[in-house]
Parts: C-alpha cells; sequence; structure tokens
C-alpha cells in the first residue's frame, strides 16, 4: 500500500546505497586496526631479533679473560695439575723452563740441607707450588721465623728473586683450635705466618714489594682430612705460590713496573 512517500531503492542484495557505505567504512576500520596489529608485532620481533643477536667477538674476549681467571679452559681435558677432571691452561714454554729450573734448584738443596719431606714442589692449576712443613720454619702456635727458617727463606729468596712471577705466600693449620694470648684463632696464626715471610724478604732482600702477597687460610684448606696426627701435620704449611705467566696477568696492579731486586750472593 502507498503512504505516498518515495521508498529508497534497494540494492540487488536488499541493503540500500546508505547501509552499503556504512559498511564499507565499517570494513575500512577494521583492517586499520588490523594493520596497526601487524605492525606492531613486525617491530616488536625486529627489536626481540636485535637484542638477541651477540657481538661474537666480544663474547669470545670475555670467555677467554674468564677461562684464564679461573684457570681452565673449553674442552675438558686435563693438561695438567693436581685436579681430575679439571681442565687448566697449559704452561708457557717461559714457565716450563722457568718452573724447571727452580724445582732442580730446590731439590738440590733439600737434598744437601737433609730436608727430605720438608720441602716439596708440585705443580697445580695456579702454577708452581713449593710446600714448606710448619715446624721447619715456626715453633708450635708461633708466628715469628726460627733461626733455622731463615737460612731456608735466603735460599728460596735467591731462587725467586730471579724470575718475575707474582709470588703468593699462604698459611695454612690443621683444625686443632688455637687460645693464646697472641692469637684467638688459626685464622690469625695463619695470616701472621705468611706475613711474616713476606715481610723477611722485603727488609732483607729488598724484594719487590708488587710481586708478594700474603694470605692465610686458617684449617679450611687442607691437603688431607685432619683425622691423624701424620694428616694434621702435613696440613699444618706455609705454600709459596709462584703464578704462571697466564694468571700473572690477572693480578692487580703491573709487576713490570716493579724495580729490580738483587738477588742474594752466592746463588
Amino acid at each position: 500500500m502507498l503512504d505516498g512517500k518515495r521508498r529508497p531503492a534497494l540494492s540487488s542484495f536488499g541493503s540500500t546505497p546508505e547501509q552499503k557505505g556504512n559498511d564499507a567504512a565499517g570494513m575500512m576500520r577494521w583492517l586499520l586496526t588490523y594493520a596497526d596489529l601487524i605492525t606492531l608485532l613486525l617491530a616488536f620481533f625486529v627489536v626481540m631479533y636485535g637484542s638477541s643477536r651477540v657481538d661474537v667477538q666480544r663474547w669470545q674476549q670475555v670467555s677467554q679473560s674468564l677461562r684464564a681467571a679461573f684457570g681452565i679452559q673449553a674442552g675438558g681435558a686435563n693438561i695438567i695439575g693436581d685436579a681430575p677432571g679439571r681442565s687448566v691452561i697449559p704452561l708457557s714454554a717461559q714457565d716450563e723452563a722457568q718452573f724447571a729450573a727452580i724445582v732442580e734448584q730446590i731439590r738440590a738443596y733439600v737434598a744437601q740441607a737433609g730436608l727430605e719431606g720438608k720441602i716439596t714442589t708440585s705443580i697445580t692449576p695456579r702454577g708452581l707450588v713449593i710446600n714448606l712443613s710448619d715446624n721447619i720454619l715456626f715453633d708450635t702456635g708461633q708466628a715469628d721465623l726460627k733461626p733455622d727458617a731463615r737460612a731456608i727463606l735466603d735460599k728460596l729468596a735467591g731462587i725467586l728473586l730471579k724470575i718475575p712471577n707474582p709470588v703468593r705466600v699462604e698459611g695454612h693449620t690443621d683444625n686443632v683450635p688455637i687460645h693464646n694470648d697472641r692469637y684467638p684463632s688459626n685464622w690469625q696464626l695463619s695470616t701472621d705466618r705468611a706475613t711474616n715471610v713476606v715481610i723477611y724478604w722485603i727488609d732483607k732482600y729488598h724484594f719487590p714489594p708488587a710481586r708478594l702477597s700474603a694470605a692465610g687460610y686458617g684449617e679450611y684448606r687442607p691437603l688431607v682430612p685432619n683425622d691423624s696426627d701424620a694428616h694434621r701435620a702435613r696440613n699444618r704449611r706455609v705454600d709459596i705460590v709462584v703464578l704462571k705467566e697466564a694468571l700473572a696477568q690477572l693480578e692487580p696492579g703491573s709487576t713490570e713496573e716493579a724495580p729490580a731486586a738483587q738477588a742474594p750472593s752466592g746463588f
């Protein structure tokens, strides 16, 4: 029934041109939103990819520094040292020659002085370790050098002054508690013993202080369990550690600028 008004024409799909225009506008808004989402996702993945990339050369430099600091290398094979299964940086040719000469001199001195079992040497991941039993250097519970100890330290000074490597003196005790008027614990005793060795070398031979360091470990770095008198005697010691070249380069400060010291005459 006609009401006298003109009705809008219908499209072939049953919608008016106005409705069709509204649908097209809605479609365009949806496409814009979708395009924005895709652009944001693309930017996100580009950022993630860029942040995940590693500077290979820089990483290798950092990795090599860490290996040198911990005395290890990639590969897992044990090269030298007394730690089973632990891989270490091999000795340089200079280290091999120097350590071999030191070991030969010390063995000759030990045999001549009758100190077998009192002074030993070994190659460890850190370098050359000269192990001295505490009773040839100190009285029980004391850190003052015995008179006979000075002759031993004189000999070692004459040997070690000829090489450029840093030398670390480490004091160790057994697990028997100490409570005397001077030392309330093994920490103080072990540290004082190592320090007295260092001071003796500096005072008498002008050993470059920059090449020396002292450390005390108390009872906490034993060679063997403290379960017998013989084992406790082994753990009471002073270790003189001649650091190998690779680790010497990581020591604080520069040893190259240290003044040269004069080796004792007769060595």
